[in-house]
């Protein structure tokens, strides 16, 4: 049997393999980061004239966090106060306690009071490929199926993000909260090498007569907060299960 012709067929039992970058029940803890985005000398936007972005994304991810403990489920602020972090720190440390789902809350300027969820989009490098050859020295197939598996996992990472981000917006809009909710894409350095499924949160602020009134109303950010924790668990039940040997304990922070 040739290299490529061995190739082939572990890739098909590859495929027919389930990856995912969910647990369901009755597997190791699920874990998800809550990421309260700015922090330290980033304020981020101003809303209202009044509050900073990077103390409202700390309040609503504790807030967040309280709910997905309730349910039982292991989860941890990227910061518990105002602390300075890179993107390449926030990676850091959803790889280190094993992130099954990341959630990145930050707030932008928008045209109106909108809550955009950015599903993730990891880079894949497949394409990219030049080696070409029929016959693959044992180094060179262990080196493609490396690859392949590396843009399985990836791919699987895009799939159960925007799903989740569609799950968290239909939510919403079952929530008698007058807020649009839409899923969008943008480039972003922790959308692009999210290392588990994740969305960014954005809770756009307009210049309207009330301008972000809703940041401010703890009932309508409540709902939120619940649309994303209910959501979190759904994909839990309904996805397939992953491996991961990091230990965790229950309510921890950074």
């Amino acid at each position: 049997m040739t290299a490529m012709v061995r190739l082939f067929c572990i890739c098909m039992f590859i495929l027919a393999w389930p990856i995912s970058g969910f647990a369901v029940e009755g597997s190791r803890p699920r874990v998800v980061i809550v990421d309260p985005y700015y922090g330290g000398k980033e304020t981020g936007p101003i809303i209202a004239n009044r509050l900073k972005a990077k103390e409202f994304t700390l309040n609503f991810g504790r807030s967040l966090a309280a709910l997905l403990e309730n349910e039982n489920i292991v989860t941890y602020l990227t910061r518990s106060t105002d602390t300075s972090l890179t993107q390449e720190n926030r990676i850091m440390i959803s790889k280190s306690k094993g992130a099954d789902i990341v959630i990145s809350i930050r707030t932008e300027q928008e045209s109106t009071n909108c809550i955009c969820l950015y599903p993730a989009k990891p880079k894949t490098r497949h394409h990219a490929r030049k080696n070409k050859k029929k016959n693959l020295t044992k180094e060179e197939l262990n080196q493609e199926l490396g690859y392949i598996i590396d843009d399985l996992v990836k791919m699987n990472i895009e799939e159960d993000s925007l799903m989740l981000a569609a799950d968290i917006a239909k939510l919403l809009k079952e929530k008698p909260m007058d807020l649009c909710s839409e899923v969008r894409r943008k480039k972003d350095y922790m959308l692009e090498n999210a290392p588990a499924p994740t969305i960014i949160v954005n809770f756009g602020i307009s210049n309207s007569k009330s301008p972000s009134a809703y940041i401010f109303d703890e009932l309508k950010l409540h709902g939120i907060a619940d649309a994303i924790s209910k959501s979190i668990i759904n994909s839990f039940n309904t996805r397939t299960p992953t491996t991961n040997n990091v230990e965790k304990t229950k309510g921890s922070d950074i």
